[in-house]
């Protein structure tokens, strides 16, 4: 009971610190058979990365991710999310350099704690969101519930253990480079802290609110154009001298009372980049045009409001605290983006490349909301993975993910008539992805958007093929059993196919539900063996007296 409980707090704390755990053996292994494993995946820098270090990553990334392993979709974000996180690391490694700090054998013990002990925080906060821990539960009562999640364990205990357990993996040299860059960033953290200025009147203004006249271009029956340069107009004219409430009139006319002012915290200002620029305005300046919530808008600044809480000096320790670390943690984040920004990997392998380079560039919102440019970018994208490049990649289940998602795409945002051409692509596409990966949710799919297409013969051999590969006798092969039967219920009122044709999927439904009926039976005889085997050992632990009748009846021949 205690290991379990332990575990579960493990999980938590393995993923905040992606110190990682063993791979479990569901997480689907990184598909390239042909790589050997002291080749070289990519580049970073100087930084040649291998790719059984590659691997090793893919591997770790998936065992977190375990909702989407095992699907196309999943294992090309397992891979790209593999690579981003080894240039993550090499910006880190870089920055620590630049700040002079390192995990060493002298601090490693204390940085691992105060990890540890900031997990388990997270733990809290978790379990309070939760409704586990309530809002006006005391310090003791918190700790005896994480207690009780731990298995017994105090968080000191568990604290103790797990820093013990970092410094383990920290001294083994198989373990020791994936325990350092996790650990490397909270020890950047703490350089920050320390490093940040922050005063208490810097807090007490952190709480103005800021009032503001505006003006905004809303009318979504104007084009975002006109409605832009209506706005710079607005803007410029306001900056220029006229009276801000006349220039509403003229240009918002139908706007409500309320909808002519505004007060924003500081603290939305700071959160919201695209109203960043209004923290810098004094009183009495106008904005340049500001796009926010879809519309330009035009904003002038009428007057700054303290607005300190009336607790603010009980709790103000602690809210100098937690300000100094924001900003530190601000300041950490745009630090390692800018890290991260200039380095670019170079891949020595063109599979690898293409599948990082469209999931990184489906990434723009700009290309992906413009459908034509899309399109393009993707039907280009397409002929590059099927000009034969990528034969002598060393990750062919890679490259059939990414196929068949670029196509996928394809058809989700084409008109009927275009989709009716992409039929052949799709079927090429399905068949190269199903060579790596089995899912028989996209096979019931892709039977309905067939017989649509009037490829019927192309629709049976999906629908056969996801009735024979149907071995799941739980919710899950149950839903996809029902699924085909209903198909096969609708195909032949329409005489889709031939009997002998639907006989033959008949068979397999049969086939089906003679094994689940057997496995049901197999799991009721096994829990009945179990049953068993516990009641003879129950019997074999109590003592010879116990097994006397309590109440024995007297002996016959008495008085």
């Amino acid at each position: 009971m205690e290991k379990k409980g332990c575990q579960a707090i493990l999980v938590v704390i393995g993923a905040a610190l992606a110190i990682g755990m063993v791979a479990s053996s569901l997480a689907p292994a990184p598909q390239n058979p042909n790589a050997p494993e002291t080749a070289i995946a990519f580049s970073i820098g100087d930084k040649d990365i291998t790719v059984k270090q590659f691997n090793d990553r893919v591997t770790q990334i998936a065992q977190n991710q375990m909702m989407s392993s095992g699907t196309p979709a999943g294992d090309l974000g397992n891979h790209v999310t593999a690579i981003q996180a080894i240039i993550n690391d090499a910006a880190t490694s870089a920055l620590a350099a630049e700040k002079g700090v390192a995990i060493t054998d002298t601090n490693i013990e204390a940085t691992a704690k105060t990890a540890v002990q900031q997990s388990f925080e997270q733990v809290r906060a978790q379990l309070m969101m939760n409704g586990l821990i309530k809002p006006d539960a005391t310090e003791a009562e918190a700790n005896e519930i994480v207690k009780q999640q731990l298995g017994g364990k105090s968080i000191d205990e568990a604290i103790t253990e797990q820093t013990a357990e970092i410094v383990k993996q920290y001294k083994d040299p198989e373990t020791k480079t994936r325990i350092v860059s996790a650990l490397t960033p909270e020890l950047l953290k703490q350089k920050y802290n320390e490093s940040v200025q922050y005063t208490e009147d810097d807090l007490k203004a952190s709480f103005n609110e800021f009032a503001f006249s505006v003006i905004r271009f809303d009318d979504l029956n104007q084009d975002l154009t006109a409605r832009e340069d209506k706005a710079a107009e607005a803007a410029e004219k306001a900056k220029g001298g006229a009276d801000f409430a006349a220039l509403q009139k003229e240009y918002a006319p139908n706007a409500a009372n309320e909808e002519k002012s505004i007060s924003l915290t500081v603290g939305l200002l700071e959160s919201s980049p695209e109203l960043a620029s209004l923290k810098n305005l004094k009183v009495g300046d106008v904005s340049d045009v500001v796009m926010y919530g879809g519309s330009p808008t035009v904003y002038k600044l009428n007057a700054v409001k303290p607005n300190v809480p009336p607790e603010f000096e009980k709790n103000k320790a602690l809210l100098l605290q937690n300000a100094r670390q924001t900003r530190a943690n601000q300041q950490y984040q745009k630090d390692i983006e800018a890290k991260t920004e200039a380095l670019k990997p170079t891949f020595k392998d063109e599979g690898l490349e293409i599948a990082y380079t469209i999931f990184t560039d489906m990434s723009d919102q700009a290309m992906v909301s413009d459908k034509a440019k899309l399109t393009e970018y993707l039907e280009g994208k397409l002929a590059e993975i099927r000009s034969g490049d990528m034969v002598s990649s060393n990750y062919p289940g890679l490259i059939a993910a990414t196929e068949f998602i670029v196509v996928e795409s394809l058809y989700g945002q084409a008109d009927a008539e275009k989709q009716k051409e992409l039929i052949d692509d799709r079927i090429e596409s399905a068949n190269n992805m199903l060579q790596f990966f089995e899912d028989n949710d996209f096979r019931l799919r892709f039977v309905e958007d067939l017989i649509k297409a009037d490829r019927k013969e192309d629709a049976y051999n999906y629908l056969l093929t996801a009735a024979e590969n149907n071995g799941d006798y739980e919710a899950t092969g149950e839903a996809i059993n029902d699924r085909i039967t209903k198909l096969l219920v609708q195909a032949k009122a329409e005489k889709t196919w031939p009997e002998d044709g639907i006989q033959a999927i008949e068979k397999e439904l049969d086939r089906w539900q003679t094994e689940r009926n057997q496995a049901i039976a197999d799991q009721k005889a096994f829990e009945e063996e179990q049953k068993k085997a516990a009641a003879e050992l129950d019997k074999e632990l109590v003592p010879e007296d116990d097994k006397a009748p309590a109440d024995p009846k007297p002996e016959s021949g008495g008085n």
